[in-house]
């Protein structure tokens, strides 16, 4: 099955097959997809994009999802520029904490502390 997808594809199958021991296929990517693309997969984190140099190549950023799949809770990687499956995180994988992620929610909206700060505690932040 695996044969007909893209590079990218057969890697998140082969991350799914070593992982979890569930054999994924086209169908199944497709599924997972149009599960995110739609909100009914919960994002439990971001993986910062990262310049080239220092021998590494660019990377863009890419999104981490909760999905329900066959019973396993699996966090898949999604980069929504591509909007594919990317690959799937390790089960002992644990999600960053809560403020990091409000971080990058906050990052992912374009805002800062600025303004609401502002407001808050009456003036210019020092």
């Amino acid at each position: 099955m695996t044969e007909c997808m893209d590079p990218g594809r057969r890697h998140a199958a082969a991350r799914f097959l070593e992982r979890f021991g569930l054999e994924v296929g086209l169908n199944e990517l497709l599924w997972i997809e149009r599960e995110v693309q739609s909100g009914a997969a919960r994002r439990v984190g971001v993986q910062e994009a990262r310049e080239a140099g220092d021998g590494h190549r660019a990377r863009r950023e890419r999104h981490i999802y909760s999905v329900a799949i066959k019973g396993n809770d699996v966090r898949i990687v999604y980069d929504p520029e591509a909007r594919r499956v990317v690959s799937c995180l390790p089960p002992e994988w644990r999600a960053p904490t809560q403020r990091r992620e409000e971080g990058a929610k906050r990052r992912l909206r374009g805002g800062k502390r600025g303004y609401t700060h502002q407001r808050r505690h009456g003036g210019r932040k020092r």
